[in-house]
């Protein structure tokens, strides 16, 4: 695939925004925040810089979705989001990187998923 000029301003946006992670890292003694260490990682292999902005909604959507659960008591909680190593955070993290830069999440964005959501209420 041939990266669009948006593709390829953003990709430049993604290392300067890596270097700065390394920056920060270095003024704290090579720490950074478990998120900010999602996001440095996706800087360095922005996977889903290709995909379409409906792929990417529909992608947010989903991780949403399935990082909710309802406990004993009937509330919403973001447990799968927890689990396995935090793995649906960190998808989470990445997609929110995505719609951030593109600049395509709304409150319409969530649609679909909250008519399934509102279906338990």
């Amino acid at each position: 695939m041939v990266m669009s000029d948006r593709a390829a301003a953003t990709y430049d946006w993604f290392k300067k925004r890596e270097q700065e992670l390394h920056h920060e890292a270095s003024q704290n003694a090579g720490k950074l925040a478990l998120h900010d260490l999602w996001r440095l990682s996706y800087y360095k292999q922005p996977y889903l810089l290709l995909q379409s902005d409906e792929a990417i909604l529909e992608r947010f959507r989903d991780v949403f979705m399935n990082g909710l659960d309802l406990n004993h008591k009937g509330q919403i909680t973001p447990t799968p989001m927890l689990a396995n190593d935090n793995r649906l955070g960190r998808l989470f993290t990445e997609i929110i990187e995505e719609t951030n830069w593109r600049g395509i999440l709304t409150k319409d964005s969530m649609s679909e998923g909250l008519e399934q959501l509102n279906t338990y209420f």
